[in-house]
């Protein structure tokens, strides 16, 4: 199953945040949070998956992550709560 993906922001720092549909895993409500951002060679991104805090990363710092991490940590609420409205305008 292809799950859609809604943008949430841009950061100061250009990285693009999305996150994606709400899916069902052992019972439980997921989904994962998406970071790109542009650098000269290309992207650097990372993937935070919910509600487990499993990352994948691909060119980013520890301090970079440490970071995202906090960002997550303070939005899980809404990216959850948006998800379920079908992304931030609520286009359910």
């Amino acid at each position: 199953m292809i799950s859609l993906v809604h943008p949430y922001i841009t950061m100061d720092d250009e990285t693009e945040v999305v996150f994606s549909d709400i899916s069902l895993k052992d019972g439980r409500e997921s989904l994962t949070v998406f970071f790109e951002r542009p650098v000269l060679e290309g992207f650097v991104s990372a993937e935070c998956s919910l509600p487990s805090y499993k990352w994948t990363v691909k060119g980013l710092t520890a301090k970079e992550i440490a970071r995202l991490q906090e960002f997550v940590e303070r939005n899980e609420r809404s990216f959850f709560k948006f998800a379920r409205q079908g992304g931030v305008g609520g286009d359910a």
